[in-house]
């Protein structure tokens, strides 16, 4: 029938065996992720969160009517560096617009210190309750970022929770909606803006902080303050993260002539990781180099026990051909582990080289390999 889909037959009916089947077919081919439920503690803290936020949008929308009324009148603050401080506050009093308007602008006037007092309530309940919540770790941590102060922090973990749960630092940054868009095909790749995806108000947090990092890094008396009882690789990660994205900001803006706020969605992506970082130490899943990261020689990675090396005897090499057990190797070297902790593994070789009484026996039984089951069997058995 007309506005209906050309899909497979059936798929307009709907019954509770045939959604027991398509999620049994998901299942067995992996495509269901599990989601994590946030406990009774944390969701209290995140509704906390999202409270303030909402009142932070009632009272900019309250001032910017407050605005609007005032320009309608013709009446504009020429000192733009004082909006909405006391003296502002002193001159939006002192304003005169007569009739009904100034009973509008009174209003307006009350349901803005109405708006205030609420959020300052607000923000103490917060101050209040985050040193004994679960977030009080990760909140600390957060804390000696720059740009990152305590309400950022909260709302940071409240919106993301257990940062551990997502395995790498791009799938945070896809989480978050901070990754570009991408309408590829073939060898064209087309990128465009981010996705967007995501809590809007992590997003809208990270990008905040992310403006910070255009000044010289630099350690004030206020992030000092915030740093003095953090572990000392926090610390350390803190001011990498300074200088990095300082990097970043000026090589994107002074170097290639990026807009600005292109800059600061670019360095609240990689401000995500380093987020990350701080929140998951010593939790086993850090910035470290983690297993299977990197890639192995070929050779290597088709050897079937090239992770348990034996070294070889001279009785091995007077037997037949089908005797070479598969974990034989001809050189064994240890690869140094890359990352920080490479200096704990001081380059070495490894080599074993087999004995030399064994060499000509060792080449006639791997071209004897070669002739028999091909170049693929004495790689296996060689290396």
């Amino acid at each position: 029938r007309r506005g209906r889909s050309s899909g497979r037959c059936g798929t307009s009916s709907k019954t509770d065996q045939r959604d027991a089947e398509r999620v049994r077919g998901l299942l067995m081919i992996d495509a269901l992720h599990a989601v994590r439920v946030a406990t009774v503690e944390e969701e209290a803290i995140r509704d906390l969160v999202r409270a303030r936020e909402d009142l932070r949008g009632d009272l900019m929308r309250s001032r910017q009517r407050l605005s609007k009324l005032l320009s309608r009148h013709g009446i504009v603050d020429e000192d733009t560096s004082s909006a909405w401080t006391a003296k502002h506050r002193a001159w939006l009093q002192a304003q005169d617009l007569g009739g009904g308007a100034q009973a509008t602008l009174l209003d307006y006037l009350g349901a803005i210190d109405t708006l205030v007092l609420r959020r300052e309530q607000l923000e103490a309940t917060i101050a209040q309750l985050v040193p004994s919540s679960p977030y009080a770790q990760p909140v600390a941590r957060l804390r000696c970022r720059r740009g990152i102060d305590t309400l950022s922090a909260v709302g940071l973990a409240a919106e993301i929770g257990d940062f551990a749960r997502l395995e790498r630092p791009g799938q945070l940054m896809s989480y978050l909606g901070l990754v570009p868009s991408e309408s590829s095909s073939g060898e064209t790749r087309r990128q465009g803006k981010i996705t967007g995806t995501g809590s809007k108000h992590a997003r809208r947090l990270l990008v905040e902080a992310a403006w910070h990092y255009h000044k010289t890094p630099a350690r004030g008396v206020t992030l000092q303050r915030r740093q003095a009882d953090q572990p000392a690789a926090v610390v350390a990660i803190s001011w990498q993260a300074q200088r990095r994205l300082h990097h970043v900001w000026r090589r994107l803006a002074d170097q290639r002539g990026k807009r600005r706020t292109i800059v600061a969605v670019a360095v609240a992506r990689q401000l995500t990781a380093f987020c990350r970082a701080i929140a998951t130490h010593n939790t086993g899943d850090s910035l470290g180099p983690r297993p299977g990261r990197h890639r192995q020689h070929p050779c290597r990675r088709a050897t079937p026990h090239a992770h348990s090396p034996q070294p070889r005897s001279t009785e091995q090499t007077q037997g037949s051909v089908t005797d070479i057990p598969p974990h034989d190797t001809r050189l064994r070297r240890r690869r140094n582990p890359p990352g920080s902790h490479a200096r704990e593994h001081p380059r070495s070789n490894y080599e074993q080289p087999l004995p030399s009484t064994a060499d000509a026996t060792l080449d006639l039984r791997e071209r004897a390999l070669m002739t028999k089951h091909g170049p693929a069997v004495a790689i296996r058995a060689y290396g």
